[in-house]
């Protein structure tokens, strides 16, 4: 059995530092490292240049995450790919979903590790996106909801009786997926899904093609989420995020005419939302006895909320571009 690690990275020096450290350490038998950089200016690709023992391709410029990571499975020459976001360290307890892997058959589910937080709090999987969920959760008003209803779409799967769980839709930062499988889906994202919600389509693809995704409990890695779109523009990720839903709406039937509108208003009452739950979340630090974000003029402030609000709407008039 042999094994690809596909990493795309972009601006995450510190990530890739102790991603690759790790990963090296575990010295993994008959497996392969392929490192793409989207046009990184931190000193990650001068890094990546001295590294020993892995495939390095620098890009030209930041594309896609699908576009990228698609590159990267066409270099790789193993049984199974694993396909990982530079920000989730290694340990001891790879070893787990190794042997889990060793012992499955065709059909080949995807199998993935448990990711946690740093503090070790477990980052639960989702349930496949239909229409309730995302007009609930992917929406500012929905989400205030239902945080405080405590009704998270969140999902921890069934025990499948040989350590591991069945699960419909995990973080899509880790997966890994055997060649054969991929031939079977076709491809595992269509190319007009940039960032936001390409994982959601593929797990969509996996789900209506009844292959399995196994979650390994005991494969505990930490995962520091969302360092890529940490460093995006907030308005840049909106734009994203509008983007694929409707786009996934559309190729899937999830309503994406009601969808939209949810998505319009949604777009003008943040304007209103946002400032609100910053002024409660700078009560409750106080409260706390902690100190709130750095205050903002009143300008900055509104300017900063007008830009999140033009990103949904024009991701989703992008999202309505797009010929299926």
């Amino acid at each position: 059995m042999k094994i690809s690690f596909v990493i795309v990275t972009w601006n995450c020096l510190r990530q890739i530092q102790e991603c690759l450290r790790t990963l090296i350490e575990l010295a993994v038998p008959e497996s392969e490292i392929i490192v793409l950089d989207a046009a990184s200016h931190d000193g990650t690709r001068e890094f990546l240049e001295t590294v020993q023992g892995i495939q390095f391709r620098p890009l030209s410029f930041k594309d896609s995450w699908s576009n990228n990571n698609r590159l990267g499975i066409s270099m790789a020459k193993g049984d199974w790919i694993c396909v990982m976001n530079p920000d989730i360290y290694f340990n001891q307890s790879f070893q787990n979903v190794l042997r889990v892997l060793d012992g499955l058959e065709e059909p080949y589910p995807f199998v993935t590790p448990q990711l946690v937080y740093p503090d070790q709090k477990e980052q639960d999987g989702f349930q496949i996106l239909r229409f309730s969920n995302m007009a609930s959760v992917f929406t500012e008003c929905g989400y205030v909801i239902s945080k405080y209803m405590k009704r998270f779409q969140f999902t921890k799967g069934l025990p499948n009786g040989d350590g591991t769980v069945k699960v419909w839709h995990p973080r899509g930062s880790m997966f890994i997926v055997h060649r054969r499988t991929v031939e079977l889906m076709g491809e595992l994202w269509r190319p007009t899904f940039t960032l936001c919600v390409a994982d959601s389509d593929m797990f969509r693809l996996a789900y209506e093609k009844q292959i399995e995704i196994l979650l390994v409990p005991s494969a505990r890695l930490v995962h520091e989420e969302g360092h890529a779109t940490k460093k995006q523009a907030r308005p840049e990720l909106d734009w994203e995020m509008n983007y694929g839903l409707i786009l996934y709406a559309r190729y899937w039937k999830e309503h994406p005419r009601v969808l939209t509108v949810i998505y319009l208003l949604d777009a003008v009452l943040a304007f209103l939302v946002i400032p609100a739950i910053s002024v409660l979340k700078s009560k409750r630090k106080r409260a706390e006895g902690g100190r709130p974000r750095v205050k903002l003029t009143l300008s900055e402030f509104l300017t900063g909320h007008v830009r999140r609000s033009a990103g949904k709407i024009s991701g989703l008039v992008a999202g309505w571009s797009v010929k299926l």
